[in-house]
């Protein structure tokens, strides 16, 4: 009974639930631009979604996915290391510009005392240059080649970092979501607790007015109700505190909650090898330790070829417009005379060539900078291996830790049902007098806690799958159907 309440799926016969399923379908064999789209409808279908109806996890995860902080946030990060892709990518390109210039000269001569031959005057000349500058890098080592394998290896380590990020996320969801749905459960069994409790102290209350329960069985139920109705109030306080993490996580209100269940079994390795081996190759920190390896190893590839020689393509143009003016006064032992001169000029330059650069010496910077590029690449390395080891071990106990979570969930269940038909005997047996009102107390706390602790182990169970699941890298929206 506990396995269906907690277990059972929802049900897909509403028109939003079948608009998420097409969706999600779409969100597997998109592109970037149309998975963005795709979180925009999701988020305002899922905004629409009247609380009666409450949130499902499948919901959950679509609006953390696209309201939470984190989220964006990394998302943002691994657009912005995207962009770097078109920097590296403009090096194999020509770049042109143009440049203008004017200027202008005066100048004036004058003699302090005017003798015969001697002449004064001024002149003015103006010039104004306008041109273009080609420049076209041909080779340079290789160096272009690995900075553009480095920014394109860069953006994939930030797009794994930001789908790492985001499987976390909805880890967290997953855990504070079932957390909320079985503080809501536990205030439901304590609330039916107490009034069983209430219905024991009745009963103890009218049995003693008759003669046929002693004070002390009304002491024991009282009490009994009394602890049962603290119980209640941690168990609402505990509802408030998990349903606002949930919040946080969603940014909303999470309503009323459907019950959840495991991931499809299709998403899930079968066997330890099978989760040791998926985690190796697609563990979050494998792949993102994987991409960082590689970035690495270009960025020592591109330093590596700034040793080599360089081959330009360059070329320029300019057009030049040149006027002179002036006036000069002489005295050729006559009257003062003058003259008057004036010209213009205009040249057209056009060249165009091929420039070869050999380094020679280089003072040792490269040198040291491809040192340093090659330790870092070994780090890298180091902690590519390390990453995978660490997602191996986390797999390990992940598919460890499920395997316990069912087979405990399983023992519960039974104990449950073992409980509940001893309650009932008991029941029966204090009724004709065989038992006594102790004994029915403590048949029915038993049985309480019993049922919350099974309400536990299906919790664990289900949060120990979707841990298995993100440690496997398979926590991902376009695959939970």
């Amino acid at each position: 009974m506990l396995r269906a309440v907690c277990s059972r799926r929802m049900r897909d016969t509403s028109v939003r639930r079948k608009r998420f399923l097409i969706l999600n379908w779409l969100w597997a064999r998109g592109d970037q631009r149309a998975r963005k789209a795709i979180l925009t409808v999701l988020a305002a279908i899922a905004a629409t979604i009247p609380s009666a109806r409450g949130l499902s996890l499948e919901e959950a995860f679509v609006l953390a996915a696209s309201a939470n902080p984190t989220v964006r946030a990394a998302r943002e990060a691994a657009n912005a290391d995207f962009a770097a892709v078109s920097v590296a990518r403009s090096a194999w390109f020509p770049t042109v510009y143009g440049f203008a210039s004017a200027d202008a000269a005066y100048n004036w001569l004058d003699t302090t005392a005017i003798q015969e031959g001697d002449n004064a005057g001024y002149s003015t000349t103006g010039r104004f240059t306008l041109g273009l500058v080609y420049n076209h890098s041909l080779y340079r080592g290789g160096s272009d080649t690995e900075m553009l394998r480095h920014a394109r290896r860069t953006a994939r380590q930030s797009i794994a970092a930001a789908q790492g990020v985001q499987q976390s996320v909805l880890l967290r969801v997953a855990v504070a979501y079932l957390d909320a749905l079985l503080a809501g459960h536990t205030v439901a069994l304590r609330e039916e607790a107490l009034a069983a409790f209430e219905e024991r102290a009745r009963e103890a209350r009218v049995l003693f007015e008759v003669g046929e329960r002693t004070r002390s069985d009304v002491a024991q139920a009282e009490a009994e109700q009394a602890v049962a109705a603290t119980a209640i109030l941690s168990a609402r306080a505990q509802l408030a505190i998990e349903r606002s993490l949930l919040e946080k996580l969603v940014g909303a209100p999470p309503g009323r909650l459907e019950p959840a269940a495991e991931p499809d079994p299709m998403l899930l390795p079968p066997t330890l090898d099978d989760a040791r081996r998926a985690a190796e190759h697609l563990g979050p920190a494998v792949r993102v330790a994987q991409h960082a390896l590689h970035a690495a190893e270009h960025a020592m590839r591109a330093i590596h070829g700034e040793a080599g020689p360089t081959v330009d393509l360059v070329g320029s143009m300019s057009v030049t417009n040149k006027h002179d003016q002036g006036q000069r006064f002489f005295l050729p032992g006559a009257p003062l005379t003058s003259a008057d001169s004036a010209a213009r000029e205009r040249r057209a330059d056009i060249s165009a060539g091929i420039r070869l650069r050999i380094p020679i010496y280089q003072a040792g910077a490269v040198k040291g900078r491809l040192n340093q590029a090659k330790r870092i690449y070994l780090q890298r390395r180091e902690e590519w291996m390390a990453a995978r080891l660490e997602a191996v071990q986390k797999a390990e106990s992940a598919w460890h830790n499920l395997q316990t979570a069912r087979e405990r969930s399983a023992a519960i269940l039974t104990a449950v049902m073992a409980s509940a038909t001893a309650l009932e005997h008991i029941r029966h047996e204090a009724d004709v007098g065989e038992r006594s009102l102790r004994e029915v107390l403590d048949a029915q706390r038993v049985l309480v806690e019993q049922e919350i602790e099974a309400l536990t182990a299906e919790r664990d169970r289900i949060v120990e799958s979707y841990r298995l699941l993100e440690a496997v890298g398979g926590l991902r929206i376009g695959e939970l159907r």
